[in-house]
Parts: C-alpha cells; sequence; structure tokens
C-alpha cells in the first residue's frame, strides 16, 4: 500500500512525526501567557499589532438554496480519516468497527510540500493517492451513494518539510499563499468550482489543512518567512494592525470562496482546522498572535471549525523522554479558543489514539467516547485515524486489529442514541 502513496507523503509524514515528537518533548512552562513562539520575537515584532482587531466586512455572501452539511444538535458523527483513501473506504471502515462512517475525511493536494513551479499538482479529476483508482468527484458520488460525505483537504502547503535546508532556515518557505492572494490561481480554482458543481452530490472542503502551523510561515512582504525571522509580524501585508501569517490565511480562504460564489457552487460545506495541541502555550509553535480570530474569515464564510487531535494515555507511553499528550491537554486550549471567536459547530478531522502496536486502546477509547468527549458540547464530529499508513508511520493501529477495540467502537458508537451514521443537510 505505501508505495502507491508515494514516497514523499511518507517521507513528509516521518519528517513532520520527527517535528512533533520535538515538539512534545520540550518542558512545559507553567506561565500560561508565556508563549513558546513569542519569545523568540524581535524587539518591536508586535508594534502596532492589535490583540482586538476589527473583522473586515465580507467581500461575498452566502448563496441562497445551498445544500450544507448541518450539525446534529443532540448527536456527534462518527466518521473515518484515511490516507490513502481506500476503495469503498466507508464499507472497509464498516467492516472493521460495525458502522458507516456518515464524513470520510482524506487528502488531495493541489499543490503539495516539493511543488516548487507554482503549478497545481492535481484536479479534481485526477486519481487520489492510494490505490483507490478514483478521482475525488468520483469518490464523492461514490460515498455519498452509502449516505457517506466525503470530506477533503483539497491541500496547499507553506514549505517543503522534506529538505533539511529548510529547518536549517537556508530554504524559504513557499510563496503559494501569496500567489493565490493576487490571482495567480484563479481560473484553477473556477474549473475546479464547476466542476463540483456539476458532479452535484455534496462535499466537505478544506483547503490550509492544519492551518495553525502553516500560517507561521506566512509572514514578511512576500508571505513566505518565518514569523520569527520578521521585524514586524503585522505591517508586511493587509492591515498593519493584523499579524500577516493568520491574514494570509483568513484572505485566501475568503478569495476562494468568492470565486466559488461566483461560479454558482452550492454544494460545498466549507471548513477549517488547526493542529492538535492548539493554542497550549507552551508548546512550541504556539503564539497569542495566531489565535484563531485572527485567521477566522468569519461565519459568512466557514460552516464549520475544528483542530485535529491526537491523544495518548500514561499507560500507554513507552519513552521516557516523551511526555504523553492525554485527550484534555491535545484539545482543550483550542476548543476554548474557537468558542471565543464563534458559535460554529466543532469538527475534528484528524482524530486518533496513538497507543503505538500492541497495545490495547479499549478502555481510554471507551473513556473519551462516552465521557470525555461529552465534556465539549460544541464537537458535532470527528473522523477516526484509520489506515495502513498512519498504523506503519505513526503507531496508530487500525480498528479492526483488536477484538477488544472492535468491541468498544461497536458499543460506544455503533449502540449509542449520541452517535449519528447519517449526516444531515439543508437541503
Amino acid at each position: 500500500m505505501l508505495e502507491k502513496i508515494g514516497a514523499g507523503r511518507v517521507l513528509l509524514l516521518v519528517a513532520f512525526g520527527l517535528f512533533i515528537l520535538a515538539v512534545f518533548a520540550l518542558p512545559t512552562n507553567p506561565n500560561a501567557e508565556d508563549w513558546a513562539l513569542d519569545n523568540r520575537l524581535d524587539d518591536g515584532a508586535t508594534e502596532g499589532c492589535s490583540k482586538d482587531p476589527v473583522l473586515p466586512a465580507a467581500t461575498s455572501a452566502p448563496l441562497p438554496g445551498a445544500t450544507k452539511v448541518l450539525e446534529r444538535p443532540d448527536k456527534v458523527y462518527a466518521g473515518v480519516f484515511q490516507l490513502p483513501p481506500e476503495a469503498q473506504g466507508n464499507r472497509v471502515f464498516e467492516n472493521a468497527g460495525g458502522t458507516n462512517p456518515p464524513i470520510l475525511f482524506t487528502f488531495h493536494d493541489f499543490l503539495n510540500e516539493e511543488n516548487t513551479t507554482s503549478i497545481p499538482d492535481r484536479t479534481f479529476d485526477d486519481p487520489m493517492e492510494g490505490d483507490s483508482g478514483l478521482s475525488p468527484l468520483e469518490y464523492a458520488k461514490d460515498l455519498w451513494e452509502d449516505d457517506t460525505v466525503l470530506a477533503i483537504a483539497w491541500a496547499v502547503y507553506c514549505c517543503n518539510w522534506y529538505e533539511a535546508d529548510f529547518w536549517k532556515r537556508l530554504l524559504p518557505p513557499h510563496r503559494n499563499f501569496q500567489d493565490i492572494l493576487e490571482g495567480k490561481h484563479d481560473a484553477f480554482f473556477r474549473q475546479t468550482a464547476r466542476k463540483i458543481k456539476e458532479n452535484g452530490v455534496p462535499i466537505m472542503l478544506t483547503t490550509v489543512p492544519e492551518f495553525s502551523w502553516q500560517g507561521e510561515f506566512g509572514f514578511g512582504p512576500e508571505g513566505n518567512a518565518w514569523m520569527d525571522d520578521v521585524d514586524n509580524i503585522c505591517n508586511h501585508y493587509g492591515d498593519p494592525a493584523w499579524p500577516d501569517g493568520p491574514e494570509r490565511v483568513r484572505d485566501l480562504y475568503r478569495h476562494i470562496i468568492d470565486l466559488f460564489r461566483e461560479e454558482g457552487v452550492t454544494n460545498v460545506t466549507w471548513f477549517m482546522y488547526a493542529a492538535s495541541n492548539y493554542m497550549v502555550a507552551s508548546v512550541d509553535g504556539q503564539s497569542q498572535w495566531l489565535h484563531p480570530k485572527f485567521y477566522y474569515p468569519g461565519d459568512e464564510y466557514m460552516d464549520w471549525v475544528g483542530q485535529s487531535v491526537y491523544f495518548t494515555h500514561p499507560s500507554w507511553n513507552t519513552k521516557s523522554d516523551e511526555p504523553p499528550l492525554d485527550f484534555d491537554t491535545a484539545l482543550s486550549d483550542g476548543y476554548k479558543a474557537w468558542q471565543s471567536v464563534t458559535d460554529k459547530p466543532i469538527f475534528l478531522p484528524e482524530f486518533g489514539a496513538d497507543a503505538g502496536p500492541g497495545v490495547d486502546r479499549s478502555v481510554h477509547m471507551a473513556e473519551v467516547l462516552t465521557e470525555k468527549l461529552s465534556n465539549y458540547p460544541r464537537v458535532k464530529a470527528f473522523a477516526w485515524a484509520d489506515s495502513e499508513l498512519y498504523a506503519s508511520i505513526y503507531g496508530i493501529p487500525q480498528l479492526g486489529h483488536d477484538p477488544n477495540e472492535r468491541d468498544a467502537w461497536s458499543r460506544h458508537v455503533g449502540n449509542a442514541y449520541r452517535f449519528s451514521e447519517k449526516v444531515k443537510t439543508s437541503q
């Protein structure tokens, strides 16, 4: 399976995994205001920045009669995250866990990490990663026949994580965000919008996966500088009171959604999501200037918001130099931050229990699904990380490998009233 997705994706996951492990190993600072990234900013780098800037007026309005994936007030959508997506992936997951996922989340990059040509890598007619042989358009139709909505990270990336020179700061981030804002890919976006419209079935889209870490590299006049490498984080783009990296991500979403609206697309549900451990002050890469209020394009543009949640349990930890990240640590600060910005429902598109091979996750899975998740009532959907790739690279086992886990999922998701196997749409 791994050779079918290309060496690049595997290398990216390995490199990013090492980066995440390094971040997690940092000592915890008890001072909640002592933001890890902010400590590295130059003197005067925040001069003129406002902690409470005014969101500019929307430049377009939602189209009437749109078909949107809606929250169910008393239920949670228990979906699946597959990378790469499998042919009939919803049925594969149903065979393993006993439930049909109402949402299947995956990736289809259009400007990937290694792309330096500024020419999109894939259209929606091109096959997705893996061996399904299906394009996103075909896959969305196949899933919808079984009442599953395709949620896809139609992804643009800020940086080439593969190259050691990037981490040494010898290779700058890409200029992709700025190119999009300057309209260089408008024809591509319009063409894709028309194809999605013609396809007819509902689809969920995001374009900057885990925006919180990507925005860190969108600073400077060209939008391709590290946040802690610029003389001022707010006065090189747009509103001089607004941090430039998040402002570019905000405007990128507005720009693309405006184009889709101009093309009359009414079958897309838009979402955006941050990385796991979002807004945990002591974690490297976190900053008060990367708060969701600076990224958020407004309620007129987003239907769902959220973040990744990768969690473990102290009893699962096998490496003494890697402090475990429990479920609440991974989610709570980001959840509170989102609550301060919008009432939109929360979607956790990358949701996984990281235990490593041979560990029975069933007891803690049950605790998270039945008790802990209920403490976050705005979480209305998640996609359980379940793929051969994640099992191979990150040690996140697939659900069917352990009968205890399968039984836990079946009992606490399949037979529980609060989890839904079918999405509710506005049309």
